[in-house]
């Protein structure tokens, strides 16, 4: 039986997609003749309280290897905080005479200066990410660890992208092959928190140089695998794709939703979901506006007509508020921000059609479209042209694609799903989703790792090719 050495921050209790992915295609890696060691780090806070149930799913198959790690944010917070008292404080007002203004705008410059600072220390010590606080208690536990068990290859999923950087040193350790994971894109990602061009700059030399030194790469995306190979000049032999997917054991049966504001679905009235949280650019400002200037024009019936949103809501945008204020979205939207995860499945196999929120990331698949196609209904997908979710929501025949701003053709797509609806057409259910059971994405990145493992040069002539390169684009650059 093979061995790998796999690297996961995200890991049960935490319950985020990432989490969930990592968990159920590592434990399907064992039927696939591998045994698992699994390095994660120790959760202690009640964020997580939500997930613990997740725990129980964790097989006994997998060798779960935790260490504990510094919270970077926490750490450089107090760190801030100790750096406040420093601060020159505003004079008091002189008496008869106001505000001294001079020595106002100095105190103001200077509080400035020291915010900068701060804020400059705090990014120092977030690279490449959040979690950087993880990089040395990881290795050192990876290198009691793999001393140990001698694992074939190693394994690491990023984001955090923090767990790249173990691998690597990991890999230079035990000269065994590196496969990393991007669940995510990273120099190409336009979602990150807005950092100084001097850490854009060290994320994007961070990524190629991780990249260039992997022994393979997989992709969450077939975009992303293309933008591998086109920006940072991978080979196409060594960059694979194992998107995210679903777990036929998480629905059978698929139950069905449970309270009253989520089960009173019947057959005569056309039900809209949408789960998961909004943030940033990912708002439903826009499908809301639809559905209010179709109920003005009297297109759709409220009687008839319901939408649930569900997660939490976390965009900062005076019109989506005023929106949400407004009596109508009483009336038929059901805005709940958590319910257990089987009365999601629940609530999705009585609905009429799933919404899916994507705007600006061409590049991401986000995992809950699988969870819609189990379920088995239409998915109107709200995001950027020729994008992943385009590609692949087109591609397989999943339901309809509209750009995220076009209100006119949102409201098009819901009139037409409304008005089948209410002529008793039964939308057919999609087909191939069986290639995106975790069992056959775990199948497949199986079939990666065994390739790295027998065909792939060793680590020495990798780091040698990959110094080289780097060597001729330097020659290139200073040339041009």
């Amino acid at each position: 039986m093979k061995k790998v050495f796999a690297i996961a921050f995200s890991f049960p209790p935490d319950s985020g997609s990432g989490a969930l992915r990592n968990l159920k295609i590592l434990k399907y890696l064992p039927e696939n003749q591998w045994e698992v060691q699994l390095l994660s780090h120790r959760y202690t806070d009640v964020e997580f309280e939500a997930g613990k149930a997740l725990i129980e799913e964790i097989p006994a198959s997998i060798n779960l290897v935790r260490t504990r790690y510094i919270d970077t944010p926490r750490t450089f917070g107090a760190i801030r905080s100790a750096l406040s008292p420093f601060k020159k404080k505003p004079k008091k007002a002189k008496a008869g005479n106001g505000i001294d203004e001079n020595a106002s705008a100095g105190s103001a410059e200077r509080s400035g200066f020291f915010s900068r600072f701060k804020d400059f220390l705090t990014h120092c010590f977030s690279v490449p990410d959040r979690k950087a606080g993880w990089l040395p208690f990881a290795v050192w536990a990876g290198i009691r660890a793999m001393r140990k068990n001698k694992p074939d290859v190693i394994y690491a999923v990023g984001r955090p992208w923090t767990a790249f950087l173990v691998g690597y040193c990991l890999k230079l350790v035990f000269r065994k092959p590196l496969v990393i994971d991007f669940m995510d894109p990273w120099g190409a990602c336009t979602w990150s928190w807005s950092k100084p061009r001097v850490f854009q700059w060290i994320d994007l030399r961070l990524e190629k140089f991780v990249s260039r030194r992997a022994d393979f790469i997989v992709a969450n995306t077939d975009t992303l695998r293309e933008d591998f190979i086109q920006r940072l000049n991978i080979p196409p032999e060594r960059v694979g794709v194992v998107t995210c997917g679903y777990d036929p054991n998480d629905f059978k049966p698929l139950p069905k939703a449970q309270g009253d504001s989520l089960s009173s679905n019947s057959d005569q009235i056309f039900t809209v979901t949408h789960t998961g949280s909004f943030y940033k650019r990912r708002s439903p400002l826009m499908f809301l506006r639809a559905v209010k200037q179709l109920l003005e024009q009297q297109k759709i019936d409220r009687h008839s007509f319901r939408v649930n949103l569900i997660g939490r809501n976390s965009v900062r945008d005076p019109e989506l508020d005023a929106l949400l204020a407004e009596p109508w979205v009483s009336e038929i939207v059901d805005f709940v921000s958590w319910i257990p995860h089987d009365e999601i499945m629940g609530c999705l196999a009585s609905s009429n059609l799933l919404l899916l929120v994507q705007p600006d990331t061409k590049l991401q698949i986000p995992a809950k479209l699988y969870e819609y196609v189990i379920a088995g209904k239409p998915v109107l997908a709200l995001c950027d042209v020729d994008g992943a979710v385009d590609r692949m929501v087109r591609k397989e025949g999943w339901g309809e694609v509209v750009a995220n701003d076009d209100v006119d053709s949102i409201k098009k797509s819901l009139i037409s799903s409304f008005e089948k609806h209410q002529n008793g057409e039964v939308p057919i259910r999609s087909s191939g989703v069986e290639r995106y059971s975790t069992s056959a994405l775990a199948k497949r990145l199986s079939s990666y790792l065994e390739d790295v493992i027998q065909v792939c040069p060793t680590t020495s002539d990798r780091l040698l090719t990959a110094t080289s390169t780097d060597s001729v684009e330097k020659s290139r650059e200073t040339n041009s």
